[in-house]
């Protein structure tokens, strides 16, 4: 049977938008938007249908995605009984102390190095299964897991620190202008980046692309005393694009 409902549509924010969300309802009244509950909206009354009622078109407008907790990060580490291998045997390893290089136990079946694990009261860890034979380790797994966290987390903060920096010229360059891009690039190579140095042009400006390289060249030799190598100037469309690699640090 059909009934007349009212709602307030939450989220929509003009009148296109509710023509969009009410294609499938007949629609007898839309007034202003409204404020219920502390929350503006449009005010609806329509005749639902028995393919798209009204309550299901205010559910869609009002949904603003699962407020539920994220996800746990689960645990990438294959261990104990989940290691499923096609090969008899193991190389099984032990863990020891910090500081201190882990112990080689040989060559097992896998049900041995279970046992083994259990004995110790420690996991059994796959550490990597297309060797051959595949390598188990005797560890703790959450140890295990804290630690490649941490690392990954450090080498991404690594490559976050270490991007490539842009400094950009022009072929009439003032020299006090000059100066300032000269002593950010040194700084960004001293800090370990890669400088990017483009000279760009513009329409007729493309004929002098030769005195770019030059300006590009100039640039790599004042800043020889922080820079390993400069690549040949290159042109990149209506750009000449040098790149500065920095020196390594001890």
């Amino acid at each position: 049977a059909r009934n007349t409902t009212t709602s307030v549509l939450k989220g929509v924010k003009n009148t296109m938008m509710l023509k969009f969300l009410l294609a499938a309802c007949a629609v007898e009244h839309v007034s202003g938007f409204v404020v219920q509950n502390g929350r503006r909206g449009f005010e609806v009354r329509g005749i639902s249908t028995p393919n798209f009622p009204s309550r299901q078109i205010a559910t869609m407008a009002i949904d603003r995605g699962s407020r539920a907790p994220p996800p746990k990060k689960e645990n990438l580490l294959v261990t104990n009984e989940k290691i499923r291998l096609q090969s008899a045997s193991v190389r099984c390893v032990m863990a020891m102390k910090a500081n201190e290089p882990d112990e080689m136990l040989g060559i097992m079946t896998l049900d041995e190095a279970r046992k083994l694990a259990e004995e110790k009261e420690l996991d059994l860890v796959l550490i990597a299964e297309k060797s051959d034979p595949p390598v188990v380790k005797i560890a703790d797994a959450g140890k295990l897991q804290y630690a490649a966290e941490r690392k990954k987390k450090a080498n991404l903060k690594n490559s976050n620190n270490k991007d490539i920096k842009e400094v950009k010229l022009s072929y009439a360059i003032g020299d006090h202008d000059y100066q300032v891009r000269k002593r950010n690039a040194m700084k960004f190579l001293s800090q370990g980046h890669r400088v990017k140095c483009l000279v760009q042009f513009r329409g007729r400006e493309q004929q002098y692309m030769d005195l770019g390289g030059e300006m590009l060249n100039k640039m790599a030799v004042d800043c020889a005393e922080v820079c390993s190598g400069a690549d040949k100037p290159k042109r990149e469309g209506n750009r000449m694009v040098m790149f500065l690699k920095p020196k390594e640090t001890k």
